[in-house]
């Protein structure tokens, strides 16, 4: 995996069940490999950004300088490459592991996103390099799908975008494992009126989201029930846009939390009006498992069987009204356990092992009868 800041904590509070290998790190290396790495890294400002094209220049470095790594590489029986950023160095992992079976996890496929920025563009430089960008993408997905022996992808309309884009490529659709035996359900038909929205806040298209529920669908939820509440969960939020939230009537900012059971256990609902992205957004498939009556946007209910929601609209005041609708109707609670109990047969943990597992045995088979 790539040495980076969130690589880092992430591993640090986790227990790997397997050893673990970072990449990229001077002080993992001795000797003229430290002394290498060390320069890139200095290096890393002046270097062009490699963005959604292709992995950190780091990490490219000490895959190519690093022996046990390629030693790995050479024995493996797979590879699995995690986000498109990386699916695209396919075809350098198969020439560095010739009989390995190598796969690709979807998280995301760019495609849509570069689309939508296509379709934004406000003005012709905008719109040309929107283009550039997208054509681009296309042109690193087809040069790496021949050496890639599967992709996964989190929803089945991921797959169809994956399709799109690299035709012929087997694909899988493994929903993402986001509950399991620990995860709450919870009954909320006698909790106060607390509306919630959960995200990684240093992530834009997150905080454009609680700026907009804060700014432009609140207002109307509290002018018609001013003893709710609405709680924004999250860190990573710039000082302008905390000072801006803060000063707000009813808006309470909890910053980075813990345990999101516990984030999750105050709330009578959730409101997310997200209108970028791509992918599955796990932040609505969260709240929708714990029982929580969840109202969202067409692009928050991509990938995601609409009946679960209570509520998929982009007008921000029938979003403010179904709020308003859920905090007074009791019965809102109950279908939001029966749409849980279908959710989390859905996004469970045994599922996503037993298909993801079923697609690899797929990929090495398929790899051996080749070599």
């Amino acid at each position: 995996m790539p040495s980076t800041r969130a690589t880092i904590e992430a591993l640090h509070e986790t227990a790997p069940a397997a050893p673990t290998h970072m990449l990229g790190r001077p002080r993992d290396h001795r000797g003229l490999h430290r002394l290498a790495l060390t320069i890139v890294h200095r290096a890393l400002p002046a270097l062009p950004s490699r963005d959604l094209a292709e992995a950190p220049w780091h990490f490219l470095a000490d895959l190519f300088m690093n022996r046990s790594a390629r030693r790995l590489l050479r024995t493996a029986d797979l590879v699995d490459l995690q986000w498109e950023e990386y699916g695209r160095l396919a075809p350098l992992i198969r020439k560095l592991a010739p009989n390995a079976a190598t796969t690709c996890m979807f998280h995301d496929v760019n495609e849509q996103k570069l689309s939508r920025a296509v379709d934004a563009a406000g003005d012709k430089e905008s719109a040309r390099k929107a283009l550039r960008d997208r054509a681009r993408n296309r042109r690193l997905l087809r040069r790496a799908a021949p050496a890639l022996d599967r992709g996964f992808v989190l929803s089945e309309k991921d797959r169809v975008l994956l399709d799109g884009c690299i035709p012929g490529l087997p694909s899988s659709v493994v929903p993402p494992p986001l509950v399991d035996d620990s995860t709450p359900l919870f009954d909320v038909g006698s909790r106060p009126p607390v509306v919630g929205f959960v995200a990684a806040l240093r992530r834009h298209e997150n905080r454009d989201t609680a700026l907009r529920l804060a700014t432009h669908i609140w207002p109307l939820v509290r002018a018609a029930r001013p003893d709710a509440r609405l709680r924004i969960i999250g860190g990573g939020l710039e000082e302008g846009p905390r000072a801006q939230l803060s000063g707000l009537p009813g808006v309470e900012l909890t910053g980075f939390v813990d345990d999101l059971d516990e984030a999750y256990s105050g709330l009578r609902a959730t409101v997310s009006p997200i209108d970028r992205g791509a992918g599955v957004k796990f932040k609505v498939v969260e709240s929708i498992v714990r029982g929580i009556p969840t109202l969202t946007t067409t692009v928050g209910a991509e990938g995601i069987d609409t009946d679960l929601f209570d509520l998929v609209s982009d007008d921000d005041h029938e979003l403010a009204q179904g709020a308003l609708d859920v905090l007074s109707d009791h019965d809102a609670a109950v279908r939001a356990h029966t749409a849980a109990l279908r959710a989390r047969a859905t996004y469970g943990v045994d599922r996503f092992v037993r298909e993801y597992l079923s697609g690899v045995e797929d990929a090495i088979t398929c790899r051996r009868s080749r070599v």
